[in-house]
């Protein structure tokens, strides 16, 4: 469980050569079903943004892309989530609705392009690790299925040896955000080919949507 006088100095240590992980803890957090319109009301600006045809050169699509290639995920095949999700968006589809917490999250990474993710802080000890995997980590992700970490893949670890997501790929069932949470933490992966700036802007719009929909949640301690 998540103790502020265990957290140390820092949430996350940093032990991956071609990836940061920016995070922040947030606390008093209500979840709810129920989304405000507001949220999905920024899938306008989404679409002023970004056109289908032009996707694939924006830059920070371009340098997720070739990240996957690195770490050996073909993104014509597994996109890119924040990719996804704008992809969603201009076809008419929407985003998916989850939670009012995870839907703001959601709607930043399509603003913004910025792969992200946010997960039930209490379910984790800290400080968590953000390191290559050795091969062979299993993490049961949401949905159900297991997943299998190859040589290098960049893995989320708490401090108890939990690996609870594959960053950029999927995350875990156990430390999913649900209506019982009350504590979140929200992490911004940036492959270091990437401004970090763009990684920091995206994780201040997602502290203040996500309290804003959280009804009063409270920012804690930052790591960036």
């Amino acid at each position: 469980m998540v103790s502020m006088g265990d957290a140390m100095d820092r949430l996350m240590l940093n032990r991956h050569p071609e990836l940061r992980g920016l995070c922040s803890l947030i606390g008093g957090v209500k979840v709810s079903p129920k989304t405000p319109d507001f949220v999905f009301e920024l899938e306008e600006e989404v679409k002023r943004k970004y056109s289908m045809g032009s996707l694939l050169d924006e830059p920070v699509i371009r340098g997720y892309r070739r990240f996957f290639w690195s770490i050996g995920i073909d993104p014509t095949k597994e996109r890119p989530s924040s990719e996804a999700l704008i992809r969603r968006i201009l076809s008419g589809r929407g985003l998916y609705r989850i939670n009012n917490v995870v839907d703001a999250m959601n709607m930043v990474s399509a603003l913004t392009g910025v792969v992200m993710s946010v997960f039930d802080a209490e379910k984790i000890s800290f400080p968590i690790t953000l390191k290559p995997a050795s091969g062979g980590e299993k993490i049961l992700v949401i949905g159900g299925k297991e997943a299998v970490a190859p040589p290098g893949f960049p893995i989320l670890v708490d401090f108890g040896g939990k690996v609870f997501s594959m960053t950029v790929y999927r995350d875990g069932e156990e430390t999913k955000v649900t209506n019982k949470t009350k504590k979140v933490l929200l992490v911004a992966y940036i492959p270091k080919t990437m401004d970090i700036a763009l990684g920091r802007k995206a994780i201040r719009m997602a502290e203040e949507l996500i309290c804003r929909v959280a009804k009063g949640g409270v920012i804690e301690k930052q790591y960036a």
